[in-house]
């Protein structure tokens, strides 16, 4: 009777064992469907709790053709490649910001797309992810078969020059008089925004420069759900110890409120300024 006690628990180890490789999952570094404990193509550990669909690449979608998203990065100046593999063109490029852990709930507060007519399987943008949020890419051939990510990249702290601090106030200008002021309407700017400036001024202190410094600047304005909207990016080439946007105009974030959320909710607005893919600097504004 031992003998077969023995016997039969070998063999539930064994089976266990064959089902743990089986249960498959992909890296989140490079893409690579994988069996064992660490990426056959790159050598990454496999993420705790990874099944099927763990990891920041989620298993993909189950299509004729094999669709998945092999890439999705963000790169030091901020910009955004990703690419895939499978399905037949033209692809679609979606993306979602995700409002709570689950993509699935909620998640849909921004949606953009990329464009209809993508041949090659591969795009990159350096105009539509705010560096630090977690956003959930989704591909879309041809046929409506998909594939997609849950794409996290991290946030850095600025270290690249010593003494830079950013510093930011905020600007009205309505009927040719402009001012400082301490707060905005939202009653106020939803009525005088298209024919006045709502905005701010925006200085970074870069301290005392060798050469010229070569980045890319990006503002970024955070809903008081948290939601981000990037409205800013522009290459950015000085050489002396500040940068100014002198009365810099929020019409752009304005315009965003009120077609997508129907006016301007009041609340704390967070605004950030990011030097490539690193924040820079961040102030709060508030709306009454």
């Amino acid at each position: 009777m031992k003998k077969w006690i023995a016997v039969l628990l070998t063999l539930v180890m064994v089976l266990g064992c064959v089902s743990a490789l089986a249960d498959s999952w992909y890296c989140p570094e490079c893409g690579q469907k994988n069996d064992s404990n660490f990426c056959s193509n790159c050598g990454t550990k496999r993420p705790n709790g990874s099944g099927s669909s763990g990891g920041n690449i989620s298993a993909p979608s189950t299509t004729a053709n094999d669709m998945m998203m092999t890439k999705a990065v963000m790169n030091s100046d901020g910009s955004v490649s990703m690419a895939w593999s499978g399905g037949k063109s033209p692809y679609n490029v979606y993306y979602m910001w995700y409002a709570n852990a689950n993509h699935n709930s909620g998640a849909d507060v921004q949606v953009w797309r990329a464009g209809s007519s993508l041949i090659s399987q591969s795009f990159s943008t350096r105009n539509d992810f705010v560096p630090g949020e977690r956003y959930w890419i989704v591909i879309q051939d041809a046929n409506k078969q998909e594939c997609w990510y849950d794409f996290n990249p991290s946030r850095k702290a600025f270290t690249a020059l010593s003494g830079t601090h950013m510093t930011m106030s905020l600007r009205k200008k309505v009927n040719n008089r402009s001012s400082t002021v301490g707060s905005f309407s939202a009653n106020e700017i939803e009525r005088q925004y298209v024919s006045s400036l709502y905005g701010a001024t925006i200085k970074m202190t870069l301290g005392r420069l060798k050469t010229t410094f070569y980045f890319t600047s990006r503002m970024a304005l955070f809903l008081p759900s948290g939601e981000p909207y990037l409205f800013h990016v522009a290459d950015q080439a000085v050489n002396s110890s500040a940068v100014y946007w002198e009365s810099y105009d929020f019409k752009d974030v304005w315009d965003w409120l009120v077609s997508s959320k129907g006016g301007i909710p009041t609340g704390q607005y967070v605004f950030r300024l990011y030097v490539d893919d690193r924040v820079f600097g961040e102030e709060v504004i508030n709306i009454n």
